[in-house]
């Protein structure tokens, strides 16, 4: 995925039943609670609200319950409009 400086998605869905719980990482580390957004119907969406070179990386969304666990990753590239 490569975005620009506006506010940006990724989704995460799971039907897990029972339902899920979603954790989200960036390059292995928890990404702030104030970035999830969780929806009733088993998604979980991470924001971001200002998008740079801070925001390349490697997020992964892990939806587990007692049956196991699923893990979806992205690769999030910037790219930098060049100013003349």
């Amino acid at each position: 995925m490569t975005v620009n400086e506006t506010e940006k998605l990724l989704e995460c869905k799971s039907a897990a039943s029972p339902p899920a719980s979603i954790a989200w990482t960036k390059n292995g580390e928890s990404v702030p609670q104030n970035m999830v957004i969780w929806k009733e119907n088993g998604t979980s969406i991470l924001m971001f609200h200002l998008v740079g070179h801070g925001t390349q990386a490697t997020y992964q969304c892990t939806a587990s319950n007692y049956a196991g666990a699923v893990t979806k990753e992205f690769r999030v590239f910037v790219e930098v409009k060049k100013t003349i």
